[in-house]
């Protein structure tokens, strides 16, 4: 069988729950008639080197602001890799993807869209140019059930929008082994361990985590706390918190970290208070590791955790609030055990990383019209 050439357009494939998934489902696709390229607009970014072809991955170096000119320079690019279909994700790439297809009429576009909406984002313009570019894409996909309801209530009904929810490989993540199945974390050795995994952005409110932490430290000296990540543009300011910390002994900065599986393992609790989510891959690679989480109620997490058993899902509306929840966890170690044990079973039932490969696999061969 031929293979179907497919490019993604992404800002860059730096670390990022989303850019996780691209690698994720190129990796999983790679043997199986997909040829997988990468047009970045900004830069390569760290995850470019976990694709199958490191060397399939380009960037047209985007300066900031927006120029009519990437979009000649992205229409260069795909001109070169000829792709059978354009994979877009997010606004940014849309707009530009548009401007270089001739408005989908030279490649066929899919469009993916891995947030809820912001209220900027829910502006009359954005909304308008959202709407109007839509029309160019041959289908629309979301990440989560929530997010396709979130775009159907606002209007957004063609193209087709449908779900194709995010997986997690669950060989690779999983429950530790033993208490040293992880990597050393200076200041945390002994201490039950609360984790956050991701970018650091305003809405992941990372800082917010740090301040509970605070007054949970205040009271409990045998709790730390794991930030994994980095980049975002909150990234200086979240080092900055984590210094004036009075418990800063006991908090634990990894950085970027390409293969963050370890880490879960170290994790007693991991504590997600994003505001926007779609289908959270922290939250899945943390249920794959059979840790419980703390999410937000007002993401992705409540669809996956919502009456499941796997974790708490709460109003985090602030640092006490937060404080609160993760006291509550802490306080019922048999609950967490039994919270662990329900997201490892759901992680390998219903979020297979197969799963999605073969969804996102069949999407692209009808769109391209190569059947099943």
């Amino acid at each position: 069988m031929e293979r179907l050439r497919i490019a993604h357009v992404v800002d860059s494939l730096g670390s990022g729950g989303m850019e996780n998934g691209i690698c994720n489902v190129a990796n999983a696709l790679a043997g199986s008639g997909f040829d997988i390229h990468v047009c970045c607009l900004r830069e390569r970014g760290a995850f470019a080197e976990r694709m199958p072809e490191p060397s399939q991955v380009r960037s047209i170096d985007k300066g900031p602001g927006f120029a009519l000119r990437h979009g000649a320079s992205l229409r260069r690019l795909l001109a070169a890799m000829q792709p059978d279909l354009v994979h877009t994700h997010n606004l940014g790439p849309l707009i530009y993807t548009a401007l270089a297809s001739r408005f989908g009429r030279r490649w066929p576009i899919l469009h993916g869209e891995h947030a809820a909406l912001t209220e900027a984002e829910r502006g009359l313009k954005k909304m308008v140019l959202r709407k109007g570019l839509y029309r160019c894409c041959r289908r629309v996909h979301t990440v989560s059930r929530s997010l396709t309801d979130e775009l159907l209530a606002l209007g957004f009904r063609r193209p087709a929008v449908e779900t194709v929810e995010n997986g997690v490989d669950c060989d690779r993540f999983r429950p530790a082994a033993g208490e040293d199945d992880g990597p050393g974390l200076p200041g945390l050795e002994g201490l039950r361990i609360i984790g956050n995994v991701g970018r650091f952005g305003a809405f992941k409110r990372q800082e917010m985590l740090v301040e509970a932490f605070d007054l949970l430290a205040a009271e409990a000296p045998g709790i730390g706390l794991l930030l994994v990540g980095d980049g975002g543009p909150r990234a200086e300011a979240v080092r900055r918190r984590v210094a004036q910390s009075p418990f800063a002994e006991r908090i634990h900065v990894a950085g970027f970290q390409q293969d963050t599986s370890p880490f879960y393992r170290r994790m007693e609790i991991l504590a997600v208070p994003s505001t926007t989510e779609g289908m959270s891959n922290a939250i899945l690679e943390a249920m794959a590791s059979g840790v419980p989480v703390l999410t937000h109620d007002s993401c992705g997490g409540e669809e996956i955790l919502g009456g499941t058993g796997a974790g708490l899902v709460r109003p985090l509306g602030d640092a006490e609030t937060l404080a609160g929840a993760l006291r509550e966890m802490l306080e019922a170690p048999e609950t967490l055990a039994s919270m662990g044990a329900s997201g490892r079973g759901l992680a390998v039932e219903k979020y297979s990383l197969a799963a999605m490969a073969r969804r996102y696999g069949a999407l692209y061969r009808e769109i391209a019209g190569r059947g099943g």
